[in-house]
Formats: structure tokens, C-alpha cells, sequence
């Protein structure tokens, strides 16, 4: 099979849509030409990206009824305001009626609670914003919820290298704009990736597991150093989400039960490990 003609067939080999013998055929010439793979695996990175940016209605957001009716409250609010003509206010109805509806169709189960919406001085409900860390496997995807015009940068900590970078707006949604990030590790250690997200203070760190454990079960060393090591252990993903000024933590990872090993190795400090039901061990 020519490159060519291995390139065109990229996105039904991804989407899993050739007929076997196709697929074979096009798996060998992955397999022998590394430079064509290589293509292949940025494609297919490019492809999944672009998927994480569909329309936020691909998956419920989390917090849902607190947002919904956040978005109620705020078009309720809007309209008992001096009465303007009605095409500077289509906009304001439209969001209110979608979140309504998005209110009455939604059958499904709320995810973890990242914090209660809150009210402005004014009087104006403020929504905030989400982000929030999920496991999938020994994997993690990373997913940001937004009403306001951010950038999130999704970038590994010891290379520096850029995985994930997305300017959002999520003014026009009436729910919000999602942005969700899946972090694949294919290193056998565990590795440590920084999510940045404009206008907030701190940046979340996630540790991520390798593909097998590797790090001894007992050290020394940085909070980071601490995230790695439960990741590598537990096999689960491990969030920082607080800065502290302790460096020097000791660490025993004997203990079968992941969240008592993070917090016996937390000991004389203000932080404290839980899991969350989003299947990640979270430590703030």
C-alpha cells in the first residue's frame, strides 16, 4: 500500500469503519514505516482534540441543576428589569428557555460538585467556573466548564510539552462551554502534567500513571514527588490542586487503602487526600 493512499484511509482506520482486509493491509504499513505511524498518531491526537470541542450537549455538565437553575434565576432576574425592546433581549430569553428545557430533559446523574454557584453584589447570580479531573483506566481526562471567554493550556511538567491548548468562549452557551482533555501516558513512569487555566491563581496538577508501576514504595521529596508515587502505587490519577510551602515530605506506601497512605504521608500540614467519585485521589 502507498503512503498516499494509507493517508486517506487515516480516518476510517481511526473511526474503525475499513473492512478487514483494508485494515490489516493499512496496520501492516503502519507497523513497517515509522515515519507514516508517526503521521498517523498526530492525526489521530487531532482528531480526538477536535472531538473534545464538539458541542457541550455530547455530555451532561456536571453541577447541572445548580447551573440550570443559576441560568433561571438570572434570566428571571433580567426580565423583571426595565422592559427594553424586544430585539435587544432575544438573546437573554433564548438562554433562558434552554436551560429550562435543559432542565426538564436531563435524566442523568450529577458528577462531582466543584463548588455552589454564587451571588454578586448586585444581586446578578454568578455562575462559575468548573474544572474537574476524571479517571478513565489508569488514564485521566481533564475537563474545564466555562461561561466567560478563557484559555486552558494542558502541558507536561518535565518536558514542558504543550498537550492541549483551547481559547473558549463560552458566553454564547447557555450551559456553558465544555472542554474536555484526555491525558495519555505512554511512558512506563508515572508523569506529572500542569492544567493552566486563565484567571485562575493556582494550577491543578495531575499525576498520571505509567504503564507499569516502577517507583519504590517508600521516599522523600516535594508534593509533586509525593502525586507520582501514590499514582505509580494506586494506580489512579492524583490531583494537586493547592500550592504549600512544605517541600519535604516522607512517604510509606504499605498501606493498601490509597487515601490513608496520602494522608499519613499529609501528617502536620493543612492538606488532606480524598477520593473522589470521579475515581481520582485528590489532594488539596
Amino acid at each position: 500500500m502507498h503512503a498516499d493512499k494509507a493517508r486517506e484511509l487515516f480516518s476510517a482506520y481511526h473511526e474503525g469503519k475499513l473492512d478487514p482486509a483494508l485494515r490489516e493491509s493499512l496496520g501492516r504499513k503502519l507497523a513497517s514505516d515509522p515515519k507514516l505511524r508517526e503521521e498517523y498518531e498526530s492525526f489521530a491526537a487531532t482528531y480526538r482534540a477536535l472531538q473534545s470541542l464538539g458541542s457541550p450537549a455530547e455530555e451532561p455538565a456536571f453541577d447541572l441543576h445548580d447551573r440550570v437553575m443559576a441560568r433561571i434565576d438570572r434570566y428571571a432576574w433580567e426580565k423583571a428589569r426595565a422592559k427594553e425592546p424586544w430585539f435587544r433581549n432575544w438573546r437573554t430569553a433564548l438562554a433562558g428557555g434552554l436551560a429550562a428545557l435543559a432542565l426538564l430533559s436531563a435524566g442523568v446523574s450529577l458528577m462531582q460538585r466543584g463548588g455552589a454557584p454564587s451571588a454578586s453584589l448586585a444581586g446578578t447570580p454568578a455562575v462559575e467556573d468548573r474544572l474537574y479531573v476524571r479517571a478513565d483506566g489508569d488514564e485521566a481526562v481533564v475537563a474545564f466548564q466555562t461561561f466567560g471567554r478563557k484559555t486552558v493550556v494542558v502541558r507536561e511538567v518535565n518536558q514542558g510539552r504543550e498537550l492541549a491548548r483551547v481559547e473558549m468562549d463560552g458566553t454564547t452557551y447557555p450551559m456553558g462551554q465544555l472542554f474536555r482533555s484526555p491525558i495519555r501516558v505512554r511512558m512506563d513512569q508515572p508523569s506529572l502534567v500542569q492544567v493552566v487555566v486563565e484567571g485562575r491563581e493556582d494550577p491543578l496538577l495531575v499525576a498520571v500513571p505509567g504503564r507499569k508501576a516502577s517507583l519504590p514504595r517508600e521516599g522523600r521529596g516535594s508534593i509533586q514527588d509525593l502525586a507520582l508515587a501514590l499514582a505509580d502505587r494506586y494506580r489512579v490519577p492524583v490531583v494537586v490542586s493547592t500550592r504549600t510551602d512544605k517541600t519535604d515530605f516522607v512517604w510509606k506506601l504499605g498501606n493498601p487503602d490509597s487515601v490513608a497512605a496520602a494522608t499519613d504521608a499529609l501528617r502536620e500540614t493543612a492538606l488532606a487526600a480524598e477520593m473522589r467519585p470521579t475515581g481520582v485521589l485528590w489532594i488539596q
